[in-house]
């Protein structure tokens, strides 16, 4: 008897092992996102396609993020602007996108005045600084 409830309490004692160790296990990987994110700026802007055709603002914004991007990689080639200025220009396309998409949350699924107007001036500002970047080279 007492053989029976030794090998219970090993058998008991290495599932609750297993079953710790399992759910400690994706706690351990904190390099993996970091690693994600980096690899995620040096993607260039692809505009979400099932919210485009479903709203006109979010469309133009996509379209002149994309020309954006467009004229980031140009003059990345070209050499007038560093890969960290290219960087930061992408992920402030993509902070504005994201706040598009926010706002399209927020607001049932359109983009206020306020906000579509404040999008396009911070697109317009995303704008000039790839300008005053490629100028300063």
């Amino acid at each position: 008897m007492r053989s029976l409830l030794s090998i219970a309490a090993i058998a008991a004692s290495a599932l609750a092992t297993s079953l710790a160790t399992a759910d400690a296990a994706p706690l351990r990987r904190t390099a993996a996102p970091a690693d994600a994110y980096a690899q995620n700026l040096a993607q260039p802007f692809q505009p979400s396609s099932p919210f485009t055709s479903a709203n006109p603002r979010l469309a133009q914004i996509d379209s002149q993020l994309s020309q954006a991007e467009r004229t980031i990689s140009a003059d990345r080639r070209q050499g007038y602007i560093t890969a960290s200025e290219a960087q930061d220009a992408r992920e402030e396309g993509r902070l504005i996108h994201n706040s598009a998409l926010d706002s399209i949350a927020q607001n049932r699924g359109s983009i206020p005045d306020a906000s579509y107007n404040a999008l396009l001036g911070r697109l317009a500002a995303l704008n000039q600084t790839i300008e005053m970047e490629t100028s300063q080279h």
